[in-house]
Formats: structure tokens, C-alpha cells, sequence
């Protein structure tokens, strides 16, 4: 009773992200019959088109073939075994990869892009005998499959003889026609029940598939509890990415402070901009900016740097050209490698008075 509960209470349409999350878990309308019979009609229609190439192809290698029996003097009938491959590769082959390529381009269709492997990848579960058991004894969907199958057996069965039912009375005087002409009329009939047929069977197949599509759709609904629900999480998730985005933010700048205590200069003007550089001259590469910022965060670097006695130079341009042209752990252009030359310069001349 409860699982009747459930389906009366889904009466709301699926959301975006919950059709997305059950497509990546293979829940789509798919019909094999469509696929199968789709590609198969696309390849009779080629067959229509090209048939008369293809048929010469396949007269002239049993020409050849006979031939090889007619005129073979040893008990082993001597064919080259290439010109077998070579009739293959131009005749059955391609109509092969065809048919192959038409069933690719009609799961795409069903299914669409991009695809799911999910439920093609290999999972244990599958292979539970009791879930095995237990899908085989459902009664209900045994019965359905049952019923679907019976009756497009019944249909094709139905439609073959209403397409040949016309031809019942010409069948008996076939005898009195000529052997020819009673193969190519004998021909033409069962291409006309062929034709009936499949196209019996290209209407089923659709009919299959808008069954599939009914039942993903009876699937996909959600109940109003779930649709708040799923509403409810994605008005949290901004929250909890600005949270995770602030955090990340106060790592940085906890990180870029614990720099300033290793920079050789920070660069002032003299309030509002705060750049600290650092040169390491034994691995021979230029000076990088260490720490950055303005207003509040350039305070929080000078303060670190006075605390680590740190030299705070002022240079107004300087300090607002590094700022705007290079960012954190970043080396200084070359442009600027005379300028903060001269700074680094001047920086070591203080130190070494002092250590005078």
C-alpha cells in the first residue's frame, strides 16, 4: 500500500538537476526494437539505392566460384583465398559497419549526449541470484513483457498475411509459368511483405519507445516534499561555497602575512598601497612580490613588518605599478628590474651600516 501511496503523492514534474542525476544513473526512455529496426530499415534503403551494385558484386564472385568447381581437375578446389577478403571487405563490410554506425546514431538520438556509461560499467549487484529471482517471479512485470511480446508477434504475424493474402490465389497457377518467371514474381511478393513488415515493425518500435518514455517519466516525478527539499539545497549551496570561498581567502591572507616576514623591502604610498618583496640571491632569479594589498591589508603588512623590523620604503609609483602589474608568488618584470634594483640596493646599504 505504501508503494501506491508513493506514486499518488508524485505528481509534480522533474527538475532539471534530478533528470540529470538519473540519466548519469542509465534511467532513460530507450526501446532496442527502435534501434534495431530503425538501422535495419535505413540499410534496406541503402540496399534500394546501391542494390544493384551490391547483387552484380555478389553474381560475379559466385560465377567465379562455380567456375573454380567447373573447372577443377583435382579433388581440392584451388580459390584464392584474396579474392574472397576483397569480395568480403567491398560487398559485406561496409554494410556491416553501416548498420553498425546506424545503431550508434540511433541510441544517440534516444538516449542523447553526453552518455552515461554508469549503467554499462560492472557492478556485483547485478549478479545477486535473489534479486535475479525476485525480478523473474514479479508478476505484474512479467506479465506486461509477456503481453508485449505476444503482441508484436501477433501484429507482424497479422500484417504479413493481410500483405500477402492478395497473392493467395496467383500461388497455385505459379506451375505454369516459366521457372524465371515464377522465381522473380514469387520475389517481388515476399519483398512486398518484407516492406509491410518492417514498416509494421518501425510503428511498434515507436510505440515501444513512447511505452519507455512514459514509464522514465512515471519515474522521474517527485513528490512536493522533494521538490522543496531539492529547492532548499540549492539555495544553500551558494551559502556554503561564499563560506568555503571566505575561508580559502583567510588561509591566503594568513599565508601571504607569514611571507612578509621573510620579504627584504616593502614598498609603501604611503598609506593606501603595500608591496613586499623578496630577493634570494644564491638561486639567481629575479625578486618576486611575496604580499600585496590596499587599504586594511596594506596596514596588516606594514605593521608585520615593522614587527620583524622589516625596511619600509616609500616610493608612490613604484609600489602602485607592482601592485597593478604583479600578482603574489609572481616574479618582477623586467621592466621593473632596475627600479626595485636600485630599491634592494639601497635596503643592503642601510643593513650593512648597521651591522657596521
Amino acid at each position: 500500500m505504501s508503494e501506491f501511496a508513493d506514486k499518488d503523492q508524485k505528481t509534480e514534474e522533474a527538475t532539471p538537476k534530478r533528470k540529470e542525476k538519473l540519466k548519469e544513473k542509465g534511467t532513460i526512455a530507450y526501446s532496442r526494437d527502435l534501434t534495431a529496426v530503425s538501422s535495419l530499415f535505413l540499410v534496406v534503403i541503402v540496399l534500394f539505392a546501391y542494390g544493384a551494385y551490391f547483387f552484380s558484386q555478389v553474381a560475379l564472385f559466385f560465377n567465379y566460384f562455380f567456375s573454380k568447381i567447373k573447372f577443377s581437375n583435382n579433388a581440392h578446389l584451388n580459390i584464392d583465398v584474396s579474392s574472397i577478403i576483397y569480395f568480403l571487405g567491398k560487398t559485406a563490410v561496409p554494410l556491416m559497419m553501416l548498420a553498425w554506425l546506424l545503431c550508434v546514431v540511433v541510441s544517440l538520438l534516444q538516449v542523447g549526449l553526453p552518455v552515461s556509461f554508469k549503467k554499462a560499467m560492472p557492478n556485483l549487484e547485478k549478479l545477486d541470484p535473489i534479486k535475479k529471482i525476485s525480478h523473474l517471479l514479479n508478476p505484474v512485470r512479467s506479465i506486461k513483457d509477456m503481453l508485449k511480446n505476444v503482441f508484436k508477434v501477433l501484429l507482424l504475424l497479422l500484417v504479413a498475411y493481410i500483405s500477402s493474402r492478395p497473392y493467395f490465389s496467383v500461388f497455385p497457377q505459379l506451375s505454369r509459368f516459366y521457372s524465371e518467371d515464377a522465381l522473380s514474381y514469387s520475389l517481388s511478393v515476399l519483398h512486398h511483405v518484407f516492406l509491410c513488415t518492417l514498416g509494421a515493425m518501425l510503428v511498434w518500435s515507436g510505440f515501444d519507445y513512447f511505452l519507455s518514455y512514459r514509464r522514465v517519466a512515471s519515474e522521474l516525478k517527485m513528490t512536493r516534499q522533494e521538490v522543496k527539499e531539492e529547492i532548499k539545497e540549492e539555495q544553500v549551496s551558494p551559502m556554503i561555497k561564499n563560506r568555503i570561498r571566505a575561508m580559502q581567502k583567510a588561509i591566503a591572507k594568513r599565508q601571504m602575512l607569514q611571507d612578509v616576514k621573510k620579504a627584504d623591502v616593502v614598498l609603501v604610498n604611503p598609506t593606501e598601497y603595500a608591496v613586499a618583496i623578496r630577493y634570494v640571491a644564491h638561486k639567481r632569479m629575479a625578486p618576486k612580490v611575496v604580499a600585496k594589498g590596499i587599504d586594511e591589508m596594506a596596514l596588516k603588512i606594514r605593521t608585520t613588518a615593522r614587527d620583524h623590523q622589516i625596511p619600509i620604503i616609500e616610493n608612490r609609483v613604484l609600489a602602485r605599478t607592482l601592485y597593478a602589474q604583479v600578482k603574489i608568488g609572481q616574479e618582477v618584470p623586467v621592466e621593473l628590474y632596475k627600479s626595485v634594483a636600485q630599491v634592494l640596493a639601497y635596503v643592503y646599504r642601510i643593513r650593512g651600516r648597521r651591522m657596521a
